[in-house]
């Protein structure tokens, strides 16, 4: 079962930004794409915390589907390291980087690269935070991503016979 579409408050649909944007990469304007998606953002996130309005949790929410439209169209441009660096301007942004969802899309887009290190790197962030970026991740809200992924990860490497972790305590 689907989830429902998200609400996002008028003039803030992500989806009409990949529209636009999809239009000039279709017509090979990859960089014009890229620019349509980082002026929103700009816009968007500056909005986000100047705003007073009722509904800033769709601002929010708005703004973190904007963070992975932004990395999605790296992907499919085939810029990996665009890719990486969207999702981690989206964990740094003061408004994205308190969404879980953009967390666990970052660490699935390094998983789907076999860069499960990499990801559970991600997981650990979003629980605890890094001196990086002065803190960061959702914290107690992020608790419920990494327990099951990452856990089962973990035991499968400390399976594996070639498996350097297997000097690792179990996880609960």
């Amino acid at each position: 079962m689907s989830d429902p579409a998200p609400r996002y408050p008028p003039g803030h649909d992500p989806r009409t930004v990949e529209s636009s944007a999809d239009i000039k990469f279709n017509l090979g304007d990859i960089d014009g794409a890229k620019m349509v998606y980082q002026q929103a953002l700009l816009d968007w996130v500056d909005e986000a915390r100047e705003s007073a309005s009722a509904d800033t949790e769709g601002m929010k929410r708005a703004v973190a589907d904007l963070w992975i439209g932004f990395a999605s169209l790296s992907r499919k441009a085939n810029r990996l390291k665009g890719a990486t660096e969207a999702f981690e301007g989206a964990v740094s942004c003061e408004i994205a980087g308190r969404d879980g969802k953009v967390w666990l899309e970052y660490a699935k887009y390094q998983e789907e690269r076999n860069r499960h290190k990499t990801a559970q790197k991600i997981y650990l962030r979003a629980l605890v935070g890094d001196d990086k970026n002065g803190g960061g991740g959702p914290g107690a809200e992020g608790a419920q991503l990494v327990p099951q992924p990452a856990s089962g990860r973990c035991r499968r490497a400390r399976k594996s016979p070639n498996s350097r972790r297997s000097r690792w305590p179990r996880w609960p």
